[in-house]
Formats: structure tokens, sequence, C-alpha cells
């Protein structure tokens, strides 16, 4: 697991749109705050958030595909772990 480098995102138009929707759901900015501290994988941000482990995953992949967090795959004690890093501590939006 790296370390988490902090990162700028300008966004406008539709993607500000799906950014902004992204970050409502409290699951989802809880999630982004948990990460900016270190990586963590889905499980765990299961456990600590209080959160049912698919709705983490959904948040995840919809964090990912926005390009507000990067994932990867670890070996874990049964299985492979999807570990989950912050990428981006300031998000501007442009009317």
């Amino acid at each position: 697991m790296g370390s988490f480098k902090s990162s700028e995102l300008t966004v406008k138009g539709r993607k500000a749109l799906r950014v902004t929707k992204a970050l409502s759901k409290d699951v989802s900015f809880r999630i982004m705050n948990v990460l900016k501290r270190r990586p963590l994988d889905v499980s765990t941000l299961s456990t600590r958030l209080n959160v049912s482990q698919p709705y983490i995953s959904q948040c995840v992949s919809d964090l990912q595909h926005l390009g507000l967090i990067k994932v990867s795959y670890e070996p874990g004690k049964k299985g492979t772990r999807k570990v989950c890093e912050g990428k981006i501590n300031k998000i501007t939006i442009e009317i």
C-alpha cells in the first residue's frame, strides 16, 4: 500500500454533477475522509463506517470511476482484498 499523495481535481459540466452527486452520499463522503489518512480494504471500511460491505463496494466503485480514489488488489487471508487509496484532497467545481 502506498502513501496518500494530495492532489487537486477541477471539474465542470456533467462531471461536476456526477462528482457532487457521489459526494452527496454520506457514506461516500465518509470514505473519502477515512482514505485521506491511509489506504484501507473494503472490509475494513465496512467495519469502520458500520455500513454493509456491498454498499461500501458500490460507493468505492463510483468514487473510483470518477477518479477520486485508486483501487488495487492484494492477497488476503481468504482470497483477494480490494484496497482503496485516496487520490484527491481538494475538488474545485467550475460553473
